[in-house]
């Protein structure tokens, strides 16, 4: 009798105890969910109390149910820095940046045209509009608007275009606090502008890119600029600037390889949404490519993957969760790296898309690891190096892959 007594007083301290213990929980979550919600609130009401904020809304909302929403963006925007508002182009960028964090991902039309419209104020302070290009945002349009708004004229002499040429060896380092992939963005840029400068002639414009690029890191994205503004024009005035040499080739391919290694490269990656059409989201499409381009030795290899990549992003920051599927179908032993190589596009685009990029590795299971480090190496030159978004990335990545976030010894230019 004794016995059953001191089992049940035990078995009534247990349950004493374990129901203190889930009180006592109940109040740390309770405390978690308030200054989880008290933080939240405090951040949207500041997000809410910007008026700049407020304006990116009021556009979202009249942009809604119009069939070309992203032009409307742009043009809505491009209204506020016209009377009454009056926004200055710094306004202006914030207005995008709110735009593209929540319903405009990449954004880089209304970029250019921002900083367009600036420098159209007054040309001959264009190299000040390039200096105060924002960093990590609309995939560095600001710094391609000013440039083609500057030199926006029908043609120039071959004396005129050789005194640019200094000029265009500056260009793309104005802006002290640009990372490398800023100044690799600008130079794309760069290839496009020595087109609109030379009347569309592709081998004048190479010789150019090859006389204002130091290394290779430089000159690719160059080429590609130029060949982009071939082979894919943006706009009417895009498509007349390359009209005459456009109807001169009969066989795009033949055309490429008649081209000199690393231009020829370059010249065939830009091809592929013009040869393939709607094959071009296809990764098994993409993969037959370049194999089939490029020896699989070739570091050139990767450069290809790596495009082909890149013209999936905007389909993929809207929906993330095909990036796995696409990746492994591209390849099954470089998922991981694949899926890295995603993250930091999303971040190429823009620096409010960098918990995207985190998200996207956090989910990868076994690839997990790849991702990260695939990711990290991206980052390297996505971000500037000490800067506090630098830092803040780092901070964020799980402990058991911090060791991946560590600065680049290699001179990218």
């Amino acid at each position: 009798m004794n016995y059953q007594r001191l089992n049940i007083e035990g078995i009534m301290r247990v349950c004493l105890n374990l129901m203190k213990k889930a009180f006592f929980i109940f109040v740390l979550v309770l405390a978690a969910v308030f200054l989880i919600t008290k933080t939240y609130d405090t951040v949207r009401f500041k997000q809410n109390s910007d008026p700049l904020f407020l304006l990116s809304e009021s556009i979202a909302d009249s942009c809604k149910g119009v069939k070309s929403r992203f032009n409307c963006y742009d043009d809505e925007t491009l209204k506020l820095m016209d009377p009454p508002r009056s926004l200055s182009m710094k306004e202006a960028f914030e207005v995008a940046k709110y735009l593209q964090a929540r319903y405009y991902p990449s954004c880089h039309s209304l970029a250019h045209r921002i900083s367009g419209k600036e420098v159209q104020k007054n040309p001959d302070k264009w190299k000040e509009v390039i200096s105060h290009c924002p960093e990590g945002i609309c995939t560095s349009g600001c710094v391609h608007g000013a440039m083609v708004q500057r030199f926006n004229k029908d043609s120039f002499t071959k004396q005129e275009i050789d005194e640019l040429v200094p000029e265009f060896k500056t260009i793309c380092f104005l802006n002290k606090q640009a990372s490398p992939f800023e100044v690799k963005s600008c130079y794309h840029g760069l290839g496009h502008l020595v087109m609109f400068t030379t009347a569309g002639d592709v081998h004048r414009s190479l010789a150019i890119c090859d006389q204002v690029s130091s290394t290779t890191y430089l000159s690719y994205p160059c080429y590609s600029g130029v060949f982009m503004q071939l082979f894919r024009p943006f706009d009417r005035e895009d498509q007349a600037v390359v009209k005459e040499m456009r109807e001169k080739i009969k066989d795009v391919p033949s055309f490429c390889k008649n081209l000199a290694h690393e231009k020829r490269a370059v010249c065939l990656i830009e091809t592929w949404q013009t040869l393939v059409g709607k094959e071009s989201f296809n990764p098994e499409a993409a993969k037959r490519f370049c194999s089939e381009a490029f020896d699989q030795s070739d570091p050139l290899t990767f450069t290809c993957y790596d495009y082909l990549i890149g013209l999936q992003i905007n389909r993929l920051l809207v929906h993330p969760e095909k990036a796995f599927d696409y990746c492994h179908r591209l390849s099954n032993d470089l998922t991981g790296s694949c899926l890295g190589l995603v993250g930091s596009k999303f971040i190429d685009v823009g620096r409010v898309h960098i918990d995207k990029a985190l998200d996207l590795c956090e989910s990868a299971g076994k690839y997990k690891e790849s991702c990260y480090q695939s990711l990290s190496q991206g980052i390297i030159f996505n971000l500037v190096w000490g800067s506090d978004e630098q830092k803040n990335y780092c901070d964020r990545l799980p402990v058991a892959y911090k060791h991946f976030c560590k600065p680049s010894t290699t001179k990218w230019f």
